[in-house]
């Protein structure tokens, strides 16, 4: 895996700087689902600017050890940390105008850049080609690989949605995404644990902590994993059933029966998904974070 090419000091200040930032933008979609699910109470509010403070303390601790860093792992951290402080900026500014928003049923003003941004900052991380000179494939890297699909489906249903035809033409494109973002989701346990294993071998850590790691990376990246095919699985009857009835080109109604399921299902799934996500960045830092830099 592409990380094997780093001495495993650089690794292990890599892997806490990554975690950090994962923090930082699980904290910020949390605050995002929050404002969307929730009203605006005292007790809201308190948790999110507890939720704010956070993200500028790991985009802080971040950029301070940016200057320990150096070759491919610097310009990964660097390029999330921009993408990342982007992102949690944009959800954690605001707050009380993205309430106000959401009680009119309105888009914050940004938001619909979110996905492209995502898309671009995936795309430029691609294209450094981590895995092209490595045995196998990170499971990161796949990750990003099929929430890149499912932004791609997406973007596709909405340019499709005009009339029945685009929607006909688009529905193969839409599909092969889906399929292979559901792939890399079905990801199976004994990959994680292969890859668990090359992953803590390769840090600069004692056995204690190794053991610790492991035992809680397998569970974490299994729990990740099955909330990411949750959102597929719930997301992929909504892109595939086309919105226009094939006849007179009215709304479908079995669209608008998958439509209603999906909103009521939406959240949780959403939610299941930011919890896992934040529960494996908070373990690694809590086993990890106290690593010594110097």
């Amino acid at each position: 895996m592409w990380f094997e090419r780093l001495d495993k000091k650089q690794f292990t200040l890599y892997s806490i700087q990554e975690a950090r930032l994962n923090t930082a933008y699980w904290l910020a979609t949390l605050i995002c689902h929050k404002s969307e699910t929730v009203g605006e109470t005292l007790i809201t509010m308190s948790e999110i600017e507890a939720f704010a403070r956070q993200i500028k303390l790991m985009l802080k601790q971040t950029y301070e050890d940016l200057p320990l860093q150096e070759g491919i792992a610097k310009q990964l951290i660097i390029l999330q940390y921009r993408y990342i402080s982007f992102y949690s900026e944009h959800y954690s500014k605001d707050i009380h105008k993205r309430f106000s928003y959401n009680r009119l049923n309105k888009e914050m003003p940004g938001d619909n850049q979110i996905a492209k941004e995502e898309m671009l900052f995936i795309k430029r991380k691609n294209e450094l080609n981590l895995d092209g000179h490595s045995t196998g494939e990170c499971l990161n890297e796949k990750w990003d690989r099929a929430i890149y699909m499912i932004y791609d489906a997406i973007d596709l249903k909405n340019k499709s949605v005009a009339t029945r035809s685009s929607e006909t033409k688009a529905l193969p494109g839409i599909q092969q995404r889906m399929s292979a973002a559901k792939l890399i989701m079905s990801t199976g346990h004994q990959e994680i644990r292969e890859y668990c294993n090359k992953f803590v071998s390769h840090m600069a850590i004692d056995q204690m902590k190794s053991m610790q790691l492991l035992e809680q990376m397998e569970l974490d990246i299994t729990e990740q994993f099955i909330s990411g095919l949750a959102l597929v699985d719930s997301t992929a009857p909504l892109m595939e059933t086309t919105v226009y009835h094939s006849v007179d080109e009215s709304i479908n109604p079995k669209y608008q029966e998958i439509l209603k399921q999906y909103e009521q299902t939406s959240n949780s799934v959403q939610e299941n998904l930011i919890r896992a996500s934040l529960s494996r960045t908070n373990s690694f830092r809590r086993i990890i974070d106290s690593y010594s830099l110097d």
